[in-house]
């Protein structure tokens, strides 16, 4: 429904011009925006280097205090996103703030960080470039300490004390919100038809203090509201009152005022009842005044929908039970049943029935304005006559037992028959949508066999849905999907390997720890850093389990194993790389190490970076794992000393064995091994046999004759440090690359190694 002034929208293809429209259309609440885990995830605030990550877009996001503005990735479409600031409980889920229009991001990888170096908030895409950032720098920037959404809709970066250093206020899209001021030099500028950037019209203040309609088609622009064949004083503006100030603002009431006496008033001016509104420059270039009204309760006497509960809770009081389900978006309806004080609240209305014998009473949402005084309903049938009961609103009275359970006569009303046709028309739409749901469900489930009852399948289903990306397993079911642990697939220092198979059929890496002394909180909490991880060239991290004394972590499984079961294999032809592989396995390791180190949520040393570490999928794509252990088994984090030497033997830097504190260039150290392992195709340990002090000795032996053959004049060099298996067929000039950097990654002088960042750099600079 909408109520309109008498100003008539023109569409922009239209012969006449678009016109500005004060409008309040109703987008009334969302009963399926977000599942019931959303809101219990949902953050207050974003702390300094801290994310949020598009794969958890639905249950992962940043929620005004008073729940009316949610912030977090959009999805414009199932692959594309955008960081965006929305109302939580509107139909539409309407956005009012973006980041970047024009320059959306993938639905995997892509993350928002308050940078704890840059005190920024940043957008990253899969690639991690940065494709925008919050910009407030100088002192502000050291003293960002959270990012927060305000009541307001505001997004804003405020210090320790709450001084706000950058807003999503000063910066709007196409939507001014109230209290928020349209100052000269900004615009709001239409969406094109996809939601994105480049639309053709922009509400800003012109080059003579007006507040105008702007269409810009980028060749030709010009104002088309207020009248540009008027004198300002023709169109009721003043360009020289508070001209040294420009600026417009929408208030509370809906009252909207510039500083050249442009004004209007929406149609339900005032501010009664909470009234949230939102002036929006649409893609048609009206400028439109929405709002958005508040919901109610209606009561169904003697009534029960079975299964789909949210939550339930006993002993409440019905003012608590309806207070629960109106600050639950996902909430339609909830059963109460009056002197046992159980509360039920439902994400679906299915299987209802009403007959005398039920104790609860059914509350259903509906539309404020919904008048339902003269309803009535036919509730049950006792000895083959229908008996009839109106249906009562709670609104506001929701203390009130007495109000909500009153049952009256059979209103006359004549208008009760389109109001009775109204209220049914709801609940059909909710039955079909219902119908839609279950039906999909239940052929979802059915190639597995999987049928069970409605208010199990909700919640144990739901839960897998919710958290599938990271979630915590029981030891009994990785136990079953492991058959007992049997199919070992790997072991190391920090544990053994093993491949399962997961209920929903996905297939993993069980990696079962050992040398594990954190306690349970402690453990849980550096898992949900490493668990927040994602990187095309990181193992996924899938869940954990902290049951008992058992300490387990699930992988996605990477088909073809590690690169020094495929590199140093000579037996098996099949999966021979070549050239063209091996660079891309040094450039895709370099990348997935320097997210590491310089891009997730806190720095991360590997601390055992060799060839067992690096895992190819079936593309030969490499994938890092085991990042991160070096917390979990109680290893020491950055510029300290390690309690002990970690590693493994001839990929160790010198630090471990010195009184220097571990830092990033140890993996820059063992980086450098793995790339002579990749140019020669042997270990560098086998390189130099003759060394009679150890496996130091003999790495130290081979760095020198890759140096003396680097400063030679023998230009057949290349040739004798190659792989034979190539037979030749490699970039030479690739291939010198990866020894120069080799070499320089394996400096004794830490401070003389380059960075991760830089390796990729020069990588990059020489694909082909």
């Amino acid at each position: 429904m909408a109520m309109v002034d008498s100003t008539n929208a023109l569409p922009a293809a239209a012969s006449a011009l678009p016109l500005l429209v004060a409008v309040v259309v109703v987008f009334l609440l969302s009963p399926h925006q977000f599942p019931c885990a959303a809101a219990a995830a949902a953050r207050d605030s974003l702390l300094r280097g801290d994310s949020i990550a598009v794969e958890n877009h639905a249950t992962d996001f940043l929620l005004s205090p008073d729940g009316t503005f949610a912030a977090g990735f959009y999805a414009v479409s199932p692959t594309v996103f955008t960081f965006s600031v929305w109302f939580a409980r509107a139909a539409d889920r309407a956005v009012v703030w973006s980041a970047t229009r024009g320059r959306p991001v993938h639905s995997n990888g892509a993350r928002l960080t308050l940078h704890a170096r840059r005190g920024a908030l940043v957008l990253t895409d899969y690639d991690g470039d940065v494709v925008w950032n919050s910009t407030n720098a100088g002192a502000g920037a050291a003293a960002a300490e959270r990012a927060r959404l305000l009541d307001s809709g505001n997004l804003a970066v405020e210090d320790a004390v709450g001084n706000v250093l950058w807003q999503s206020f000063d910066h709007p899209t196409d939507t001014l919100l109230p209290t928020q001021r349209l100052a000269a030099g900004e615009a709001m500028v239409s969406s094109d038809k996809l939601l994105a950037g480049g639309g053709f019209y922009s509400f800003r203040f012109n080059d003579y203090s007006i507040i105008s309609l702007v269409y810009d088609n980028h060749e030709i622009s010009s104002v088309y509201w207020p009248n540009p064949y008027y004198s300002y004083w023709q169109n009721n503006r003043n360009i020289y009152y508070n001209s040294t100030r420009r600026e417009a603002f929408l208030d509370e009431s809906g009252h909207f005022l510039a500083s050249d006496n442009a004004t209007f008033n929406a149609d339900d001016l005032g501010n009664g009842g909470g009234v949230r509104r939102r002036l929006k420059l649409d893609t048609d270039g009206n400028l439109r005044l929405y709002s958005l009204e508040s919901d109610d309760l209606v009561a169904l006497p003697h009534t029960d929908f079975w299964g789909f509960d949210i939550n339930q809770s006993k002993l409440v009081s019905l003012h608590e039970c309806a207070t629960q389900c109106k600050s639950e978006p996902s909430c339609v309806a909830f059963e109460y049943k009056v002197g046992i004080g159980e509360c039920y609240t439902k994400s679906l209305m299915f299987n209802g029935r009403t007959f005398p014998g039920l104790l609860g009473t059914a509350y259903v949402k509906v539309p404020v304005d919904l008048d339902v005084s003269d309803l009535h309903v036919h509730q049950w049938q006792k000895h083959g006559i229908a008996i009839e009961e109106d249906i009562v609103r709670c609104g506001g009275a929701v203390d009130s037992p007495e109000l909500l359970l009153n049952v009256s006569g059979v209103s006359s009303s004549s208008s009760s028959n389109s109001i009775w046709f109204y209220f049914y028309g709801f609940l059909s739409a909710f039955f079909v949508i219902e119908v839609i749901v279950i039906a999909f469900g239940c052929w979802f489930f059915s190639s597995k066999g999987v049928f069970r009852p409605s208010q199990v399948w909700a919640l144990d289903e739901g839960y897998k849905m919710v958290t599938n990306h990271f979630r915590a397993y029981s030891y009994s079911e990785l136990q079953k999907g492991t058959r007992k642990f049997r199919s070992e697939i790997g072991r190391g220092g920090s544990g053994v390997v093993y491949k399962g198979i997961l209920d929903d059929e996905r297939v993993v890496a069980v990696k079962v720890l050992q040398d594990v002394s954190h306690s349970e909180d402690v453990f849980q909490a550096e898992l949900s850093v490493i668990g927040r991880i994602y990187h095309m060239n990181l193992v996924r991290m899938w869940g954990f389990c902290t049951q008992g004394k058992h300490r387990i972590l699930v992988y996605e499984y990477i088909e073809n194993g590690s690169l020094a079961q495929v590199l140093f294999n000579r037996r098996d032809s099949s999966k021979f790389l070549g050239w063209k592989q091996r660079f891309n396995i040094a450039l895709g390791v370099a990348k997935g190490l320097t997210y590491l180190h310089n891009e997730c949520l806190e720095g991360i040393i590997h601390c055992d970076m060799k060839s067992e570490n690096i895992l190819l999928d079936e593309d030969m794509e490499p994938k890092i794992t085991d990042f991160g252990l070096s917390k979990l088994l109680d290893r020491d984090g950055y510029g300290s000393q390690m309690s002990r030497i970690r590693g493994t033997r001839g990929y160790m830097a010198p630090e471990w064995v010195s009184s220097l504190p571990i830092t990033e260039k140890v993996d820059v150290y063992s980086y450098g091994v793995v790339l002579l392992e990749l140019v020669k195709g042997r270990r560098i340990s086998d390189w130099v046999v003759n060394g009679k002090e150890g496996i130091e000795t003999d790495m130290r032996s081979a760095v020198k004759m890759v140096v003396d053959k680097l400063e030679s004049n023998n230009k057949a060099w290349i040739m004798d440090m190659m792989d034979d298996q190539l037979d030749g067929e490699f970039n030479h000039l690739q291939a010198k690359l990866l020894i120069q950097l080799a070499v320089s990654c394996l400096e004794e002088d830490r401070n003389k190694r380059p960075s991760m960042k830089y390796i990729v750099q020069m990588l990059i600079s020489a694909e082909e």
